[in-house]
């Protein structure tokens, strides 16, 4: 088995063994340098011990002998050699340092004749000692490099004759033999005793890992969900304390595990009832949405229908009556689609669909909205967006939801002849942002009441709600489409002075330069389209369109600036703003459609009114609602540039409410369209084999085959898959719109729905045509 590093018996085996390890090798060296000093120590006390023993035989046979019988002065230099192996050398000097005898010379045969002047020793150090005439140990080394001793021992004879000293030369080889197998034998029981200390080591981390070993192993087992693993391990200290520890934790856990199972089973079940009810509650959302508002389309349509005198003359008694009973019904609409919308919100189904537009005309579409409830109480609308303020980025609907919920607010508890302004500027701070504002000088709010007026179904007070009318639903639903957005509200307000509503929505910088003047005539050639609008940043837009797509354009500011540029140049379409600031654009257009040099220049109506049937039947070739992206205005422009036409629309009305079907039907056969009905989705399927039609307005709730069912059907088929579906629906559900726009539908319209809405979403649906040629353009 490969040694792990990693486990924590290895670990601790090489820890106990570096241990013990070093502590042998540190022992080991010391008792090395210890019996070396000891050594050394004694070879030079011998030496010394030698030195005083001998320096007076040596001295007295030198001089004795020297003269006469130097064969036997050698002898006795040699015998006193011998008795101390450390010795190598001795040497007989005077005071003046003059080497008189050297032993190196006992080797020699016979005696050598006495040099005329005898050899000085060289070191000034040792002149010194043999000057001093006193004992002296020096140290040194010899000629090969050698550590020596230098022993001086001075030998005087009674004055009576030369003073001389008897120097002995010490050698440490017996030391570096002895060390040498010193260290061998030290080496060896080191290793033996690291041998050994491997082997302990190993033992004692065996001993002491195995418990956690054993720990670890049912740590492991408990991880894998084997709640029955128990350790058995007995060493009496604390690591049976810790095993007996785990036993219990793991008992209680496999219960804890056992509750946990139980209650997730209790758990999944109730979820899935849960399910069920959020399944039920979308199913009675979109139920009652249905029920509610379908008989809701029938009465109202019906009521428009009267109103615009389609079915005969009517008395003004009548016509009051009726304008009261539409007045209702929208009231009754707005409600229901309040609580409807916050039901959605509430469950957090709303949707989305963020994107970058210019505020000033989704406030300007506002105003128109709400200009009659504004007339009726004298009221004053004042808006003031900041020209260079850039685009929002947020949901276009939802946002003209928050900012109508907030209007309408401010009118029902604003005074007649009171002001309501609608403000937006460029907020300070790191991120860009716009900060809206919508102030009245209404009726105020108390300060206790502040924190609560967001809450669903508040009032103020317990009168509110009869004297202003609502649910109390609308702020509740600001303040839930502004979280959406990841943005807050904040109110302020005083009693009798009025309320202020501020919130930031993020915005997005654009530069839109506008092209030189001189490149209008180069592009004349390819189409002139002349842009009539007031608003400074929707002319730079349209230009840019344009004028990517190699148009030239010009652009008017006022309808009588239009009126004469259209006469003098001539331009190939018009693209006409309905809110001019000194005439209204269906003015402009009657104007255009009488002169007869004007008359036969096409008018694509680009505005945030959706009146699109007035707009066409006053002479326009197209209409448009504000925003509008580059595709639709280049599309609708090119497509009036090319003069091309279609032949008179079929309609096929899909609705098994027989009211509601023959209410659309006899809409669309008043506009000059020719309409048929069926009452389910396999009736519809068969006419449309029959005879393919210009446009589907489909029911999606339908007995036998639904909606969504017929959609599939149309889908799968290669002939009918590109025919344009209009879906009506009466349920408030969003899912219901993500499915039908997934399966085909071009768009979507409410139930109860306006008749002009009607017209202007199928027109809006069948846009990518013209319809220059047909009877209720």
């Amino acid at each position: 088995m490969a040694l792990r590093l990693r486990s924590l018996k290895t670990r601790t085996a090489l820890a106990l063994s570096s241990v013990i390890v070093a502590l042998l090798v540190f022992n080991g060296v010391y008792m090395i340098l210890i019996k070396w000093q000891e050594l050394r120590k004694g070879i030079e006390q011998d030496a010394v011990s030698f030195a005083r023993l001998t320096r007076v035989p040596i001295a007295s046979a030198f001089l004795s002998f020297r003269a006469y019988d130097f064969p036997k002065f050698r002898e006795i230099v040699r015998g006193l050699l011998a008795m101390d192996r450390d010795v190598a050398k001795i040497l007989i000097v005077n005071d003046y340092g003059q080497v008189l005898f050297d032993s190196a010379e006992l080797d020699q045969v016979g005696r050598a004749p006495a040099p005329l002047t005898p050899p000085l020793l060289a070191e000034p150090e040792r002149l010194a000692a043999a000057a001093s005439h006193a004992d002296a140990v020096l140290h040194g080394r010899n000629a090969r490099g050698e550590q020596t001793l230098e022993i001086f021992a001075p030998y005087d004879q009674d004055g009576a004759g030369p003073r001389l000293s008897v120097v002995y030369q010490v050698s440490y080889g017996r030391l570096h033999s002895d060390i040498r197998h010193l260290v061998w034998a030290t080496g060896g029981l080191t290793f033996v005793s690291i041998g050994i200390s491997l082997i302990v080591a190993v033992a004692l981390a065996t001993r002491i890992t195995k418990p956690l070993k054993e720990l670890t192993a049912g740590v492991k087992e408990i991880a894998r969900g084997h709640f029955d693993r128990r350790l058995d391990i007995r060493s009496n200290d604390e690591l049976q304390i810790l095993a007996e520890s785990f036993n219990d934790m793991t008992e209680q856990l496999k219960h804890n595990v056992e509750q946990l199972e139980e209650s997730n089973k209790k758990l999944g079940s109730v979820n899935e009832e849960l399910k069920e009810l959020d399944r039920m509650k979308s199913d009675l959302l979109a139920n009652v949405s249905h029920e509610l508002r379908t008989p809701l389309t029938a009465i109202k349509g019906y009521t428009d229908y009267i109103l615009e005198r389609k079915l005969g003359a009517i008395t003004d008694k009548q016509e009051k009556g009726l304008v009261v009973v539409q007045r209702n019904l929208e009231r009754l609409s707005k409600s229901i689609n309040a609580l409807l919308d916050f039901s959605r919100m509430d469950v957090g189904r709303i949707v989305l669909n963020i994107q970058p537009f210019p505020l000033a005309p989704l406030v300007e579409q506002i105003h128109t909205t709400v200009r009659s409830e504004l007339e009726k109480k004298g009221l004053t609308l004042q808006t003031g967006i900041d020209p260079a303020l850039p685009s929002v980025i947020a949901d276009r609907e939802k946002l003209s939801a928050v900012l109508e919920n907030l209007v309408i607010n401010a009118i029902k508890f604003t005074p007649e002849g009171g002001r309501i302004t609608v403000s937006a500027s460029r907020a300070l701070g790191a991120r860009p942002g716009a900060e809206i504002t919508v102030a009245d000088t209404g009726i105020g709010i108390p300060p206790d009441q502040l924190a609560r007026i967001f809450n669903r179904f508040h009032q103020v007070d317990t009168s509110s709600t009869r004297r202003f009318g609502g649910v109390g639903l609308g702020l509740a639903i600001v303040k839930s489409i502004l979280e959406a957005h990841d943005s807050s509200i904040e109110v302020e307000s005083r009693e009798g002075k009025g309320t202020a509503f501020h919130f930031r929505l993020p915005v997005v910088d654009r530069t839109d330069a506008a092209p030189p003047a001189s490149r209008l005539a180069d592009r004349a050639e390819e189409g002139l389209v002349l842009v009539v609008d007031d608003d400074p940043d929707m002319v730079r837009t349209i230009r840019s369109y344009l004028e990517e797509e190699g148009l030239a354009v010009l652009s008017a500011s006022t309808g009588a600036e239009g009126a004469s540029l259209a006469a003098d140049r001539h331009p190939d379409v018009i693209l006409l703003d309905l809110l001019l600031p000194d005439q209204s654009g269906l003015e402009l257009l009657q104007v255009l459609k009488r002169d007869p040099a004007t008359a036969r220049i096409p008018v694509l109506v680009i505005s945030i009114m959706n009146d699109a049937v007035k707009g066409l039947t006053m002479g326009a070739a197209d209409y448009l609602v504000k925003p509008v992206d580059r595709a639709a205005v280049v599309r609708a422009v090119q497509r009036l540039l090319d003069g091309q036409g279609e032949p008179e629309p079929t309609v096929l009305v899909v609705d098994d409410e027989h009211d509601t079907a023959e209410l659309i039907r006899d809409t669309l056969r008043s506009e000059g369209l020719r309409t048929q009905v069926a009452h389910d989705g396999r009736q519809a399927l068969e006419l449309i084999a029959r005879k393919r039609p210009d446009l589907v307005i489909l029911d999606i709730m339908m007995p036998e085959m639904s909606g969504f069912e017929v959609l599939e059907a149309l889908a799968r088929d290669q002939a009918t898959s590109t025919i344009p579906v209009l879906v009506l629906t009466a349920r408030g559900d969003d899912s219901d719109v993500r499915r039908g726009l997934a399966l085909g539908a071009k768009r979507y319209l409410s139930k109860p729905f306006d008749l002009r809405a009607l017209i202007g979403s199928w027109w809006w649906t069948t846009r990518t045509t013209s319809c220059t040629s047909w009877s209720w353009c």
